[in-house]
């Protein structure tokens, strides 16, 4: 274990791996590098960072189409059930909206709205306000401080929802996950005009 640490001490880690474009063959050095082969390896690092960028493009495209999901991909895989560990946690629930296109007609649209969950169930919250017995069981439906809904004229508010363990990270009504606020996909920020 010594022997490798002495060994790997002045090497640098790096961030990602390398990018798979074409390259010359790594070959042992005899004597000193030429100009043609230092221009060879200062191309394939051009190569590899446009590579990288493009690449980074083409998943942010695809994730808006959406071809997959960043958010959808790094939810805990399987069925996730409430439970104290998500209060004061941002979640986002699939919800449908009426909208108004511009001919006048009404569409219905699904939208991930986020919240912060304040409370979770504890079994003697009743289902409507018209409701005489029947309650939310226990971890069934949690307090949510939603956030405003611009596109759809929805100021900040509160209220109970239900959150059912068969839901988790699904793509229908009523599903839901954890808010890992808004992707970046490493690209560089644009510059400000």
């Amino acid at each position: 274990m010594i022997e490798i640490i002495k060994e790997t001490e002045g090497r640098d880690i790096p961030d990602k791996p390398p990018s798979k474009v074409p390259q010359r063959k790594n070959t042992a050095v005899l004597g000193t590098l030429t100009h043609k082969v230092r221009e060879l390896d200062a191309k394939r690092a051009a190569q590899s960072d446009v590579f990288d960028l493009n690449a980074r493009k083409e998943w942010r495209d695809r994730n808006e189409r959406g071809e997959g999901s960043v958010h959808h991909s790094c939810q805990a895989i399987g069925t996730c059930s409430l439970d104290e560990s998500f209060v004061d946690t941002r979640i986002e629930v699939l919800i449908s909206f009426d909208v108004e296109e511009d001919g006048g007609t009404e569409k219905t649209i699904l939208r991930w709205c986020p919240g912060v969950v304040k409370e979770i169930s504890d079994g003697t919250w009743l289902v409507s306000p018209n409701a005489r017995t029947k309650c939310y069981k226990e971890n069934e439906a949690a307090m949510i401080f939603w956030d405003a809904v611009e596109e759809c004229k929805i100021p900040a508010c509160k209220s109970i929802q239900a959150l059912p363990e068969r839901l988790w990270n699904k793509n229908v009504e009523g599903a839901w996950r954890r808010d890992f606020g808004k992707e970046s996909f490493g690209l560089p920020t644009p510059k400000a005009k």
